[in-house]
């Protein structure tokens, strides 16, 4: 097993939840044009995108299509039971000190001091 592949046990609840295709979606390229035109585009009160062409809105739908998740039938809800502490150390390779925790969140400070962050690199 590598870290692209679920654990074989998770395969099975994941195929009959019909979440499967879905763990395949990694590696996103962030077009931040993109990004920023759609923002500048966006009319909140309505949830739609202006374009010169005409009006657009992103559906649930459009989503199911895009993620091959299917919108249909029963909910699934799932209760967190993981560590704040053990997912943050996961996710960052790091212990973050207590008093840089505040609920569900983590100093910037903090993690510029400790990665390093560029500027430069952010905009």
């Amino acid at each position: 097993m590598t870290n692209e592949e679920p654990h074989q046990r998770m395969v099975i609840y994941l195929s009959q939840s019909r979440l499967y295709g879905a763990t395949f979606l990694r590696g996103f390229k962030v077009m931040s044009a993109l990004i920023l035109t759609l923002i500048e585009r966006l009319r909140p009160e309505t949830h739609t995108f202006h374009f010169p062409c005409s009006e657009v809105t992103i559906t649930l739908e459009d989503v199911a299509h895009q993620l091959g998740v299917l919108i249909n039938g029963m909910t699934l809800v799932l209760r967190n039971t993981y560590s704040q502490d053990v997912v943050i150390s996961n996710l960052l390779g790091k212990e973050a000190p207590t008093d840089v925790i505040d609920g569900l969140r983590i100093r910037m400070t903090w993690l510029k001091r400790e990665f390093r962050v560029d500027e430069q690199l952010m905009e």
